[in-house]
């Protein structure tokens, strides 16, 4: 049988600069300005663009964190295995 190997500093590490990155985005807006814009209707279509990207840049952020956290769930869990296999049944700590 063979052991799956985790660097677990590593990952912990390149966990927190992914959760870090996507609390680095913002999605904060001072105003959209609409210089240069002729219409209304245009001016109206612009301000809405802005509002979707914003949204999807919010939504973005979420994903990265969630994707983070999947992330350290399956080391977690490829820790335990690799426990279980190299035998070290003393040491583990199984969540039920």
């Amino acid at each position: 049988m063979s052991e799956i190997k985790v660097n677990k500093e590593g990952l912990a590490y390149q966990l927190e600069i992914m959760k870090t990155s996507g609390n680095d985005i913002d999605v904060s807006t001072s105003g959209v300005s609409s210089d240069g814009v002729d219409t209304l209707v245009t001016s109206m279509k612009y301000i809405q663009q802005h509002k979707q990207i914003a949204e999807l840049l919010s939504l973005y952020k979420q994903l990265i964190s969630k994707d983070a956290d999947d992330i350290k769930e399956m080391q977690n869990a490829v820790s335990t295995m690799d426990r279980l296999i190299a035998g070290n049944i003393d040491n583990l700590a199984l969540p039920f």
